[in-house]
Protein backbone atom coordinates (compact mmCIF):
# COMPACT_ATOMS: atom_id res chain seq x y z
CA UNK A 1 0.00 0.00 0.00
CA UNK A 2 1.53 3.68 -0.78
CA UNK A 3 0.19 6.68 1.08
CA UNK A 4 0.22 9.92 -0.37
CA UNK A 5 0.86 11.95 2.90
CA UNK A 6 2.15 15.65 1.42
CA UNK A 7 1.78 16.44 -1.72
CA UNK A 8 1.80 20.11 -2.97
CA UNK A 9 2.32 21.92 -6.22
CA UNK A 10 3.93 25.47 -5.65
CA UNK A 11 1.21 28.35 -6.35
CA UNK A 12 3.19 29.83 -9.54
CA UNK A 13 2.76 26.27 -11.05
CA UNK A 14 -0.72 24.84 -10.35
CA UNK A 15 -3.07 24.49 -13.16
CA UNK A 16 -0.61 23.10 -15.27
CA UNK A 17 -1.54 19.03 -14.71
CA UNK A 18 1.35 18.26 -12.34
CA UNK A 19 -1.00 17.12 -8.98
CA UNK A 20 -2.53 14.75 -12.03
CA UNK A 21 0.65 13.73 -13.74
CA UNK A 22 1.47 12.49 -9.93
CA UNK A 23 -1.65 10.28 -8.68
CA UNK A 24 -1.88 9.26 -12.44
CA UNK A 25 2.11 7.50 -11.92
CA UNK A 26 0.97 6.70 -8.22
CA UNK A 27 -1.69 4.63 -9.70
CA UNK A 28 0.16 2.61 -12.22
CA UNK A 29 1.86 0.79 -9.32
CA UNK A 30 -1.32 -0.98 -8.92
CA UNK A 31 -1.81 -0.81 -5.64
CA UNK A 32 -3.69 0.19 -2.63
CA UNK A 33 -3.30 4.25 -2.40
CA UNK A 34 -4.68 6.51 0.54
CA UNK A 35 -4.54 9.94 0.88
CA UNK A 36 -5.31 12.88 3.43
CA UNK A 37 -6.08 16.53 2.92
CA UNK A 38 -5.97 19.14 5.62
CA UNK A 39 -8.75 21.14 6.25
CA UNK A 40 -6.58 23.94 5.07
CA UNK A 41 -6.01 22.83 1.71
CA UNK A 42 -7.85 25.26 -0.23
CA UNK A 43 -6.77 23.39 -3.89
CA UNK A 44 -8.85 21.24 -6.20
CA UNK A 45 -7.26 17.65 -4.48
CA UNK A 46 -10.32 16.02 -3.61
CA UNK A 47 -11.95 16.28 -6.79
CA UNK A 48 -8.66 15.46 -8.68
CA UNK A 49 -8.24 12.38 -6.63
CA UNK A 50 -12.17 11.56 -6.72
CA UNK A 51 -11.78 12.09 -10.66
CA UNK A 52 -9.07 9.07 -10.21
CA UNK A 53 -11.56 6.61 -8.42
CA UNK A 54 -10.68 7.94 -4.54
CA UNK A 55 -13.74 6.99 -2.22
CA UNK A 56 -13.91 9.30 0.92
CA UNK A 57 -13.11 7.38 4.08
CA UNK A 58 -14.63 8.75 7.30
CA UNK A 59 -12.83 11.95 8.92
CA UNK A 60 -12.98 12.98 11.95
CA UNK A 61 -11.27 16.24 12.41
CA UNK A 62 -11.69 17.86 9.61
CA UNK A 63 -9.22 16.27 7.66
CA UNK A 64 -10.37 14.23 4.46
CA UNK A 65 -8.73 10.78 4.02
CA UNK A 66 -9.16 9.15 0.57
CA UNK A 67 -8.55 5.33 -0.62
CA UNK A 68 -8.32 4.04 -3.86
CA UNK A 69 -8.12 0.45 -4.75
CA UNK A 70 -6.91 -1.25 -7.97
CA UNK A 71 -10.10 -2.81 -10.21
CA UNK A 72 -12.86 -0.21 -8.47
CA UNK A 73 -13.11 2.36 -11.05
CA UNK A 74 -12.59 6.03 -11.42
CA UNK A 75 -10.37 7.16 -13.99
CA UNK A 76 -10.61 5.06 -16.96
CA UNK A 77 -6.94 4.09 -17.47
CA UNK A 78 -6.34 2.60 -14.45
CA UNK A 79 -9.60 -0.10 -14.32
Amino acid sequence: MLELRYGGVAGTHRNQGIFTNLVTRVLDRMLPVTASISPANLSSAARILEHHGFRRQSSPGGEQHFRWEPGTGGDQSHE
